[in-house]
This record gives C-alpha cells, structure tokens and sequence, in this order.
C-alpha cells in the first residue's frame, strides 16, 4: 500500500473513547466521569465517582459501560484479547502476467500470435479477478494490388471474487468478537451493538457469485490499389461481448433469513459493428504540389440483450441458489434490451507546397439515432495551415534546426447521451385497487415516464488552435508549445422542469462552456556518451473554462439567471466551488459568540458574509476550483553501459481542492465506532483546523471543509538489463531482457494527508518483476 492511514489500536481507542463521551456530553458531566477508575486524582473518590450516576459493582466495567462498550468488548478488554481489523482488510496482492506469441513473416505473408494469462490480486483481501486473452493478426497480399488481412483479440475476465468491505473496519472495536461462540463461525455485528459495524467479511462469506465477461475484438480489411494512384481500404470492425453474472446471497445471511434467500441471474450479449470505407489519393506534381484526398464512408450499428431474473423465498431451502432459480416464491423477470445505428461521411483535402506550405480541409457529416428526429445529423468543417519556417532562405538562425507554426479552427460533435434520451419512454407498473366491497386486486397501469424532445441534437465544440513544433542546438532540444480557445454550445443537460409539467427533467441542449489553454511538451538528449546516455521529457497543461450562457432564463433587468441548484454561474468556471467558508475553530474564550450560531468551542467557525447571525446563499463565497489548474509530467531515461536502462516518471496535480469533511470528526455514530488516528480539538490541546470529536453544524447543517488535493506523484522506477548479444546467441537466443519497476512510488502532497490525495481510498504500490525473451 502506498500509503497506511490506521485505526486507533486497543488501548488509543481507550483514550479516544473517552475524549469522545467527553465532547457529546460537553458541559455537562462530572470531572472525570470517563476517566480510567485507576487514575483518579487524590481528590476524587472511588465512592463519589460511582454515584456520578449511582452505579455498583467493579469500577472497571462501570467505566467502560461509561465508554458504552457492550458486555462482549467488555470481557474481551478484560481477558486481554483484541482484534486488527485493520490488518485484516489488506494483503499484499500477487500479479502474474504471462504473455507467449508468435510471428513470423516473408515477402507476401505475415503472421503474429499470442496467448496471455493474468491473474490480479488487489491490496484488498477478496479483490481478484483473472483473465485469459489472446491476439491473432493475419496479413496477405493475394494480388499485387489485393491485400487482405484480419487482426483479433479475445479476451475472457472472471470476476467471481468478492472483496471484503475494508469500509466497515472503522465501524468496529479493537475489543471486538469476530466470530460466534464456536471459534468458527463469522459474528454478524462484532461489536454486539444493535446499529453497530458489521463483519467485513460477513457478506463475501455468506455469497455465492459467478461473473463473467467474454470479449471478440476483431477488424478485417481489404486494401486495393486502383489506376491513377487511387487507394481502397474497406475495414469491417465487430466486436461481441457476453456477459453473465450469477448470484446467490444465503438464508444463512441475517439480512436475507427472513425472505429465504435471494439469488440473480444475469445474461447480457452485445453485439457492435463499424465498417469504414476509404478512398485515398496522393499526387505530386513537378515536386512542388502534392495533394492528399481522403473520402471516407462510415456506418455502425450497436445492439445489446440483456436479461435478468431474480427470485427470493427459496423452498424447502437454498442450497441450490441461482442453479435452481425456479425454486422460489416470487420470481421477477425483467429485459433491457438497446440499439442504436450511426453513421458518417468525410472528405479531406491536404495540400502541400514545397513541403513548407501545408493546408488541410475537411468537412464532416455524422448521424446518431439517439438524437431527435428533427436533428439525428450535423456537419462538422475544419481547417489548417502550417508553415516550415525554417525552409525559408531568410530564416539562417544557427541554433534552430526546425520550426513549424500551425494554426487550424474546427468544429467537433459530441453525442454522449442516452441511446433513448429524445424518446418518451413508456413504463408499465402494478398496483393495487380496491373495490367497495373492499376486495384487493391487482390493477395494470401503463404511463409516460420521460419527455420527448424531438429537436434534441448535437453537442458542438468550435475550437482555436495556434502552435508551434521546434528543434534546437542540432536536435538536442525539441518540442511543441500549443494554445486553444474552445467554446462548446448546445450542451447536453437534463433541463430541470416544474412538477405541475409531469416531468422532472427533459433532455435538452442549453448554454456554452468557453474553455482556454496552453500545453507544453520538451523533450531533450541531455547528455551523449559512448556509456551513458540520459534523455528528458516534459508536459505542462494549464485550462481555464468559464461558464458564457445557460438556460436563456432572465430575470426582471433582462440578464441571465444562475443556476443555484447546480452551483453553476455565468462567467465563472464549471468546476468553480461555492459553498459556506470556514475560518477555522471557536476558541474556549469565544464561547458566547460561537452559541450565537448554536455551536460551541470545538466547532467549525463558518463565515458570516452578510452578519445577519444566519447562514443563507448570501453566506456562500466562491472558495477554489475541483479541477486542477494545471498539470505536468517530467520523465527521464537512462542508458548506462549500453545494456542497463534506468528511467523515471513523476506527475503533478496543482491548484485544486475537495471535500475533506474528515476534519469535522463527525463521520457516523462515534460512540458506537472506532476511528482512524486523526488530529482533533479539546480545550486542553486546541487547533485551528480540526474539530473536535462529534462536532456541531449549528445553523450551516450539511457545510463542507475543503482542503487543496495538490500533490506531486513518483510514479514510476523502471531498471532493465539487456544480456549482449554476444552471449545469448551462444544459446541460440535472438534477445533476453530483465527488467523491474515500482508503480506509484509515492508522493508529496503538503496540505492533504488522508490516504492518496488523486484517489482518498487505499492504493496499491506495485513491484514488477520480468522477462522478455526471444527466440
């Protein structure tokens, strides 16, 4: 695991459980009431700390009654013996990859094949999942003008393992049982605790499952050469996928007792097919003019089954579970059945002068079934010019080896939706009726469950595009330096709908979304010696979108209205956050104030905007942004030797900021629960950033905190080892190669520090350890 983030062990949750019936009960408990009877100070009496609450008996179950320990964790604590849930959710995962292929090849023939095996263990215990695959390409010229060819892939994924809820481990005691009296069997909530924490291994362990996926990617072509220089390629491209996905969770389970059991059974076939047709043509006159035509035709058709039954009440038991579905009592069977057909022409011209002077045009015309009648089909045009400077006489820099400026404009479609979403969608349902004799009986209904728009169609992006491609000091140096301006209209969006329409919600195209940017990409030779080479990359990113226009919705001085509910504002960014801002914690000494808004020392401090002792959107301020600002990657490569590579990736994430509500330590029943080992306010040690145990919201119910996810990530250490030629082919071996790598290294991230900050759950780090050989 990359990074550990544990529990508070036996005797911190101790501790901890007694800060916490401290802070629930804030002000109103007697001076050491949670305290450890052994610890009491001379000035407080064994006597006078039992009739705190009148209790009898041994002081030490009294004050961890007190804690609201149940009598299991009780005699646990006190024969000594506790759990590591944590402990118990992670492993260290095994990976095997095996890949054997085949190739060859001669003057009209070749061929290449290869059958993999990989069989995945994730950081979590149960997460695994194995795959058998396998790759055959198939090239012939049968004429010399006739060539054909087929490359497929096949892959089978089982699925069937269940993990473990690794959630659940930070609702459990450390003082805990995890099984029943027979040392055997697993205990349904550990704690003994009505609400409590269930078994994390509870479920997997009381569920039967079967999940299967099948894929057959293939493509065949056949490419002609016609008279004039004129160039057919025709690619028929299917794709089948099958899917099943068996289930059965046991009577044995407390959850399914009552209704006898439930299993599932489901069976899914999809069926897709894209044919692209390609005519070409390339000419060059007098090695000045060359022109590059391609016409394209292109159709697709995409169609899935999808079957599902399930039953529950099994009879006389369910041993048998989804093998022998029909044994219930209140079998349902449901269909979802989809398709959808799409089609495209294209035509592009690319003209080149001098091979300095290259324009490219291109028209576009697609149809999609899933978009209204009135629109299934948009034409799309672009254009760009370029120019090798550096092929110019004037242009004698001695330092630049190359230069290009590039500058294009286009327009690109986007048809993400639904494949029924401009369709009214017709539902049937049941219900009972009853009639005045008071006899019930089932009532057949049948109603519109979305609207229709049949203007519905695509989603546009209109882009702006200027770079430019160098090579300085004799290639040592190279890169690309690029900036954008997009504007995206007719967006796709559920459109919100008043309830006296019927509907909640119409699919609709509404607003644009401006985005600009500049991307970056160096790569340079850093350093050239007969044994040791070292080469560098690196990418930079920076976007900034902004929000030009809605719903069209005004209000009385005619200008565009926000859309609140969504949190999305004219001439602010998409992914702008809005929301209450903390500044920090109420102090002891502000005790007065901070019951104002109906919280206490200890709480977050939420800023009122207005002062009008209220929290409303007039309180909500623009705080930062979910996306990052920008991104970069640097990568370098080592040769050492001439048989040794070395090489390193490292990537950042800057400038960005989520939810981490961590900080309120108010994460679900704390008096019923265990924690993970984070900062938290008392009077005796406070902070300005960390609330104190089972804080207050006051009058800003549901705020969130924020805090920046920036962070800079070593992804990847590689080191391989290359055996000269010299030796293996004394074995008769073309090539043998050792290599090694450590994915997701670690990483730096100054601000955010609950397990990864890309991710906030577990993450893997990951050794590699193989062989490439050759034969």
């Amino acid at each position: 695991m990359s990074k550990n983030e544990p529990l508070y062990g036996p005797e911190g949750f101790l501790s901890w459980r007694e800060d916490v019936m401290e802070s629930i009960n804030a002000g109103g408990f007697e001076p050491y009431r949670f305290s450890n009877p052994n610890t009491l100070p001379s000035n407080i009496s064994l006597d006078t700390w039992l009739d705190y609450d009148g209790s009898e008996g041994d002081p030490e179950t009294v004050w961890l009654q007190r804690l609201n320990m149940q009598p299991l964790e009780i005699a646990n604590y006190k024969a000594g013996e506790s759990v590591n849930w944590y402990n118990m959710m992670f492993q260290n995962g095994l990976r095997q990859d095996h890949t054997v292929s085949l190739s060859g090849r001669n003057e009209d023939f070749q061929y290449y094949w290869s059958m993999g095996y990989l069989d995945n263990e994730g950081l979590i215990v149960g997460d695994e999942f194995t795959t058998i695959r396998s790759r055959f390409n198939i090239e012939g010229n049968v004429k010399d003008w006739l060539t054909v060819g087929m490359n497929t892939q096949f892959a089978d994924r089982d699925e069937s393992q269940i993990s473990v809820n690794w959630g659940d481990m930070v609702n459990l005691s450390p003082w805990a049982e995890p099984f029943l009296e027979d040392g055997e069997s697993l205990r349904f909530r550990p704690n003994e605790e009505g609400s409590g924490g269930r078994h994390p291994y509870y479920t997997p362990g009381f569920t039967d499952r079967l999940q299967k996926e099948t894929t057959i990617n293939a493509t065949l072509f056949a490419a002609i050469e016609l008279p004039f220089g004129i160039k057919f390629r025709t690619n028929f491209t299917p794709r089948y996928e099958f899917y099943e996905r068996y289930n059965h969770e046991m009577a044995a389970h407390q959850d399914f007792e009552n209704m006898g059991g439930r299993a599932s059974r489901q069976q899914r076939k999809v069926y897709f097919w894209q044919v692209d047709n390609i005519l070409s043509w390339s000419k060059n006159f007098n090695d000045i003019h060359n022109f590059d035509i391609t016409l394209l035709a292109n159709s697709e058709k995409y169609q899935s089954w999808d079957n599902t039954m399930t039953n529950v009440g099994f009879e006389p038991h369910d041993r048998l579970g989804y093998h022998n579905i029909g044994a219930g009592i209140n079998p349902i069977i449901s269909s979802n059945d989809q398709y959808h057909t799409a089609d495209a022409l294209m035509g592009r011209v690319i003209y080149t002068l001098e091979d300095k002077y290259i324009t490219t045009l291109s028209v576009r015309r697609d149809g999609y079934s899933a978009f209204g009648q009135s629109n299934p089909r948009a034409t799309f045009t672009s254009a760009a010019f370029a120019w090798v400077f550096t092929d110019e006489d004037f242009v004698n820099i001695p330092w630049l080896d190359y230069g290009k400026l590039r500058a294009s404009w286009g327009v690109n479609g986007n048809r993400d939706i639904g494949r029924y979403a401009a369709l009214s969608d017709l539902q049937t349902g049941k219900y009972f009726y009853q009639r005045p004799s008071g006899e019930m009986y089932f009532v057949s209904q049948l109603y519109v469950n979305t609207m229709q728009n049949s203007n519905l169609k695509w989603e546009k992006t209109t882009s702006t595009n200027l770079g430019i491609d160098f090579s300085l000091f004799n290639s040592i140096l190279d890169g690309t330096i690029e900036a954008y301006d997009m504007s995206t209209t007719d967006l796709l969006v559920e459109r919100s709908l008043p309830d006296i329409l019927g509907f909640n919600f119409v699919y609709d195209n509404l607003g644009e979304v401006r985005n600009r940017g500049v991307e970056v990409s160096l790569n340079s030779q850093l350093l050239q010696r007969t044994n040791l080479t070292w080469r560098a990359s690196i990418n930079f990113q920076m976007n900034r979108n902004k929000i030009i226009s809605l719903y069209g919705d005004l209000d009385e001085n005619g200008e565009e209205l926000d859309d609140i509910e969504n949190k999305w504002f004219l001439g602010h960014p998409i992914d702008a956050i809005w929301d209450y801002k903390t500044d920090g914690i109420w102090q002891t000494p502000e005790a007065d104030q901070a019951s104002d808004y109906g919280v206490r020392p200890g709480d977050f401090k939420i800023e009122d905007v207005n002062e009008d002792g209220l929290y409303s959107n007039a309180d909500r301020q623009f705080l930062g942004f979910t996306e990052p600002r920008s991104r970069w990657s640097l990568r370098n490569e080592f040769k050492v030797w001439k048989n040794f590579d070395v090489s390193f990736m490292m990537y950042a994430y800057l400038g960005h900021m989520n939810t981490f509500n961590q900080r309120k330590n108010r994460q679900g029943f704390l008096d019923r629960s265990n924690s993970y080992i984070l900062p938290y306010w008392t009077a005796e040690n406070p902070n300005n950033e960390w609330a104190r145990l089972y804080s207050s919201e006051g009058g800003a119910g549901g705020f969130n905190v924020y805090q920046s996810r920036s962070f800079v990530r070593l992804e990847n250490i590689s080191v391989a080892y290359t055996v000269p030629s010299a030796i293996v082919e004394r074995a008769k071996i073309e090539n043998l190669r050792f290599y090694m790598n450590i994915r997701n290294v670690g990483f730096y991230a100054p601000e955010f520090n609950f397990w990864d900050p890309e991710s906030a759950v577990p993450t893997p780090r990951i050794f590699t350890l193989g062989v490439d050989l050759t034969l």
